[in-house]
C-alpha cells in the first residue's frame, strides 16, 4: 500500500463510494495495472482530477524535503549543456511531484531532464533485468557517457553495470 493510496481513496470516499469498497477499488486496479500511473488511477477511477492532484502536490510539499544545494547543481549542470535524465522505480507523476515539489518541473515535464525512466514507461523497477538495457537503448548515448547516480547498490551499480553501463556514484 502506497502512503499516497489513501490520499486517492479519500477521494473516492467524498465522491460516494464507501471505504472499503473504495480501498478494493484501488487496489483491485493496481493489481490489474502493476505499471499503473497516478493519472492512470484517476482516470480510471474518475477521481475527481483537480482535487485529486491538488492533494498529492500537497502531500508532497508537506512531506518532501527539497535540498537547495541538488536544485542549484540541476540547474548549473543543464545549463552548461549536460543531457539529464531520471531513472526512477516511482511512475512518471511520481517524478515529476517530485520534481516540482523541487522547483524543477510542473506537472506535465520538466524543462531540467531529456528523459524520465520510470517504472511505468519502462514496464518494471531498475532490478529487473531487462531495464537497463532497455533504457539504453531508448537513452541512445554510449555508455561511456553516462554517470548513474544512486542510492542502491545492486539497482543503481550492479544490474546497471551488467547492461554495460560502467560510471556510478552511490550516494
Amino acid at each position: 500500500w502506497n502512503v499516497l493510496f489513501d490520499l486517492l481513496r479519500d477521494c473516492l470516499v467524498e465522491a460516494g463510494s464507501p471505504s472499503p469498497a473504495a480501498e478494493a477499488r484501488l487496489l483491485d486496479h493496481v493489481r490489474l495495472h502493476p505499471f499503473w500511473d497516478y493519472s492512470d488511477i484517476i482516470e480510471a477511477l474518475a477521481l475527481p482530477a483537480k482535487t485529486a492532484w491538488a492533494r498529492l502536490v500537497a502531500w508532497h510539499d508537506r512531506n518532501l524535503l527539497v535540498y537547495d544545494d541538488g536544485v542549484r547543481m540541476v540547474r548549473r549542470l543543464h545549463d552548461a549543456g549536460f543531457a539529464l535524465s531520471i531513472c526512477s522505480n516511482n511512475p512518471r507523476s511520481g517524478c515529476l511531484l517530485k520534481l516540482h515539489r523541487a522547483g524543477l518541473a510542473d506537472l506535465s515535464r520538466s524543462p531540467y531532464f531529456e528523459h524520465l525512466f520510470c517504472s511505468n514507461a519502462l514496464m518494471g523497477q531498475k532490478s529487473a533485468p531487462h531495464w537497463w538495457p532497455r533504457l539504453l537503448g531508448d537513452l541512445a548515448v554510449p555508455t561511456e557517457r553516462v554517470l548513474v547516480v544512486g542510492d542502491n547498490p545492486r539497482d543503481d551499480m550492479l544490474m546497471p553495470r551488467a547492461a554495460g553501463f560502467q560510471h556510478f556514484v552511490l550516494v
